[in-house]
């Protein structure tokens, strides 16, 4: 409903409004006490990135196997039994790709550690920039700036 309604944005704000309902985005006091908005927007982010991810990759999932398959019957024609060395470096190499997708997941965890702190420390400076406008003069100059422009 809502994605129809916003034809003119990106697809990740498509997207992260059919992910997440906007009665999902109502919390409990509770909940707002346990997690930061930056944590939340930064999660929320990271959904509809991985949502966008799935959705362009999904048919490797049925045409991966066909194109593996039809070029090794191609190869094998054009050069013979002696494909089979490649064919076997390419299973070998499966574990191996899966021990490196377990280390990359053990990276990305870290770095959305690194984001969330980060995020938390930008949004402390930006409600301190806030406090100290509000109780100088300076707030009054500057609401005057953001009115005429």
């Amino acid at each position: 409903m809502i994605y129809r309604t916003w034809p003119l944005c990106g697809d990740e704000l498509r997207i992260f409004c059919l992910i997440y309902p906007l009665q999902a985005l109502r919390l409990s006091s509770s909940s707002r006490q346990t997690s930061a908005t930056g944590e939340i927007v930064n999660l929320m982010s990271v959904d509809a990135q991985r949502f966008m991810d799935l959705m362009s990759n999904i048919h490797i999932v049925w045409s991966g196997p066909y194109q593996i398959i039809m070029s090794l019957i191609f190869l094998y024609v054009i050069m013979g039994p002696s494909i089979f060395a490649g064919f076997a470096v390419m299973v070998v190499m499966v574990p191996i790709s899966g021990v490196l997708a377990s280390f990359s997941k053990k990276l990305q965890a870290k770095q959305m550690k690194n984001k969330d702190s980060r995020i938390k420390l930008v949004n402390e400076v930006l409600n301190g920039i806030k406090v100290s406008l509000q109780g100088s003069k300076w707030w009054v100059i500057y609401n005057r700036l953001i009115a005429h422009e």
